[in-house]
């Protein structure tokens, strides 16, 4: 029974060393790559120890579906997890319904591409939405709204998912429209025009590593470089452009896009590589 105990107490130990030396090559080859997202992460440590001894290829083997990870992947995870909580937190939303028994609309908010994307349901219609965020009051793609001190008030639909890029600043009453324009140039993915604006400052969530354009919508010509003054904020994720009135374009470039005739002041490369990172 001695000699039966010892060689299991033998058998567990080197079970031991040998799944900690297994799983420390993992952490270490995952904590290595350069992938920026867990299935990159994966991807690059199956290629990296496909090649290895015999007890790797069995744990890849026995666990094909695993999902590897890096603690600097999952703090920023979280840090950018927390950055929306905050985001949503300061948006501001109110309700204007003809009945006190009406259901409000809902509405849900989410992100991507540093983009909102807001989408609701309305049962009743007549309800009219004044909406805030933290950039100001959105400007959905493709809607008009009133805009008055800061906030964007919509006549709801029965349901509606838009993206929202551009968010204004103003204390006056104006009509604003958001319409999308023809890029006219290859230079140019996308681009809007929006009407109706009175001593405001427009801001824009531009395409992360994207190039941008403010142009007065006298010169819709978007060859045309920039012509009116932007400023870009700290972390690279917003533009914005202040005393603006009347008409104005509103166009990006993504970073990847080879026909650039833009400025490289219209871009904000440390800030923005160090926000991709």
């Amino acid at each position: 029974e001695e000699g039966l105990c010892i060689g299991l107490t033998v058998l567990i130990l080197t079970d031991t060393v040998i799944s900690a030396t297994v799983l420390s090559k993992l952490r270490k080859t995952a904590e290595a790559s350069g992938g920026d997202d867990t299935e990159a992460i994966t991807r690059a440590v199956r290629q990296a120890l496909t090649g290895q001894n015999a007890l790797l290829r069995r744990l890849l083997r026995a666990f094909p579906d695993a999902r590897l990870y890096n603690k600097k992947l999952l703090e920023k995870a979280r840090q950018a997890q927390a950055r929306v909580r905050r985001d949503l937190k300061e948006t501001k939303r109110r309700f204007q319904a003809e009945m006190r028994d009406t259901n409000l609309p809902v509405i849900h908010n989410s992100m991507n591409d540093n983009a909102f994307y807001i989408t609701g349901f309305a049962k009743d219609t007549t309800v009219r939405a004044t909406l805030q965020y933290p950039d100001g009051a959105p400007l959905m793609e493709g809607m008009e709204c009133i805009l008055e001190d800061n906030m964007a008030t919509y006549v709801t639909s029965k349901c509606w998912h838009k993206r929202c890029r551009l968010f204004a600043l103003q204390k006056d009453r104006s009509v604003i429209s958001v319409m999308r324009r023809t890029a006219e140039h290859p230079s140019i993915d996308e681009r809007f025009l929006i009407t109706g604006l009175k001593d405001a400052t427009l801001v824009l969530r531009p395409p992360l590593g994207a190039r941008v354009r403010f142009v007065d919508g006298k010169d819709g010509r978007m060859v045309a470089k920039t012509n009116m003054p932007i400023v870009w904020s700290e972390d690279g994720k917003t533009v914005r452009a202040e005393h603006v009135t009347g008409d104005v374009f509103v166009a990006w470039q993504s970073d990847h896009n080879p026909g650039s005739l833009l400025r490289k002041d219209q871009l904000h490369p440390i800030k923005v590589m160090e926000t991709r990172r």
